[in-house]
């Protein structure tokens, strides 16, 4: 999109006058847009993430690793972008299978797994051990400006845009249910 291009080549133009192409953390003030490059292993390609104002970082509770949502370049539109973990102590990158168009990435209390939202409306988790995505609530609207937290209790609160308020569901998937409502008639618009 024109909003993802300008933001791309802003952030080259910034990178080139640093002159390091290894790691950066360029943000652009009074923009929604910034950009950042994690340095992968000799031999594997960088891994950019964007943030448009959509979050494409988390980072674990402990603070030992980060979980990103990568570029595949020259991959189908289907597979164009994936959910990637790195400890901090540590180079080595792992790609987690099954998340394929992930966004809004975040982490399990006890950091063991993550979940995130899909361009496709639904809500997932996996372990960060490996396993297939379990899929927790589907049809969620405007799901690419959707945000997410687990809760200590098991509970996963989301919203996004729009008047339908927070909502909640059970870690282990079921049917969400409403947390707030937005109040339209007291000047609310979201939550």
């Amino acid at each position: 999109d024109r909003m993802g291009r300008r933001c791309r080549r802003r952030v080259s133009r910034r990178r080139r006058r640093a002159g390091d192409d290894r790691v950066a953390d360029v943000r652009s003030p009074g923009t929604a847009c910034s950009a950042a490059r994690l340095v992968g292993p000799a031999g594997r390609s960088r891994h950019r993430f964007f943030w448009f104002p959509n979050q494409s970082l988390a980072i674990s509770p402990d603070g030992t690793e980060v979980a990103y949502v990568s570029a595949n370049p020259g991959a189908p539109p289907e597979r164009n972008t994936q959910l990637r973990v790195r400890s901090l102590a540590s180079l080595a990158i792992r790609d987690l299978p099954g998340t394929f168009l992930a966004h809004q990435p975040f982490f399990s209390p006890d950091g063991q797994s993550v979940a995130f939202f899909t361009r496709n409306g639904e809500l997932k988790k996996v372990a960060l051990s490996g396993g297939t995505p379990v899929t927790l609530v589907e049809k969620i609207a405007a799901s690419l400006w959707t945000n997410g937290v687990w809760l200590a209790s098991g509970t996963i609160v989301f919203g996004g845009p729009g008047t339908a308020g927070l909502k909640q569901v059970p870690a282990d998937g079921g049917s969400p249910t409403a947390l707030t409502s937005v109040d339209v008639a007291q000047g609310e618009f979201v939550h």
